[in-house]
């Protein structure tokens, strides 16, 4: 279902004629509508964490650069916070860690023998230097929801082809609701048919494994023998590693 098909189902269920384009017109109607459904996609996109935006990323080290770049398109790291290294791929590498954490390693007399990892001034930072070609591969989630016809991603929508990764149900619902709010009109029907749907659709989007609460934990994490003397505001005592 593209921009345009959205716009018309809406203007068909609110019994007005489906206009036959939207990018370029002159109608101020139907750019309110493209107004309405970027607002939408970009509320969701913050309101729930889509696994169609859930993207695969790695980070290629050279033995002495700590810090690399965000994604362009970054919005979070996924579920876990997790990111797994080809040196040591059966565990995960420690982190995110605190500033405060980070400046404990720093200090301390002696480094890390994995390195532990922070997100900072939009990079990835680590510490000690991850060794020449190491690779760190994680899944972040994009800030881009949109997508050309030709599957480019894109934040806006620039044509009527444009699709959306978000349930575009979804989209068409919220605009039924939207224009008839910004009309002074009754929209209390289609609101609660909105959340509905929106429940629905991130229902069928998680796909969050199942955790037994009843199970004793075994941990291969790695374990620091000792404790930094960190203090934090909460009565934190110490960072046990």
């Amino acid at each position: 279902m593209s921009l345009l098909t959205m716009i018309q189902n809406a203007m068909l269920r609110q019994n007005q004629s489906a206009t036959t384009s939207a990018i370029g017109s002159s109608d101020t109607g139907i750019l309110q509508r493209i107004a309405l459904l970027q607002d939408i996609g970009d509320e969701l996109a913050e309101r729930f964490t889509w696994q169609t935006l859930n993207t695969p990323a790695s980070i290629v080290c050279n033995g002495v650069s700590t810090t690399f770049p965000l994604p362009s398109n970054w919005d979070g790291m996924s579920e876990g916070e997790t990111m797994q290294s080809t040196a040591y791929p059966t565990l995960p590498v420690i982190g995110p860690i605190t500033n405060e954490q980070m400046a404990a390693f720093k200090a301390y007399p002696v480094t890390p023998i994995q390195p532990v990892w922070r997100v900072i001034d939009g990079t990835f930072e680590f510490y000690p230097a991850p060794s020449a070609s190491e690779v760190y591969k994680y899944n972040y989630y994009s800030s881009m929801w949109i997508t050309s016809a030709t599957g480019t991603p894109q934040s806006t929508f620039l044509a009527d082809t444009d699709v959306s990764l978000i349930d575009e149900k979804v989209l068409t619902s919220g605009l039924e609701w939207r224009w008839l709010k910004s009309k002074g009109l009754d929209y209390a029907e289609e609101f609660r048919r909105y959340e509905l749907r929106i429940g629905r659709a991130e229902g069928r989007s998680t796909s969050s494994r199942e955790v037994a609460m009843s199970s004793r934990r075994y941990s291969t994490y790695p374990a620091w023998p000792g404790q930094f003397p960190v203090y934090g505001g909460s009565g934190e005592t110490g960072l046990g590693f």
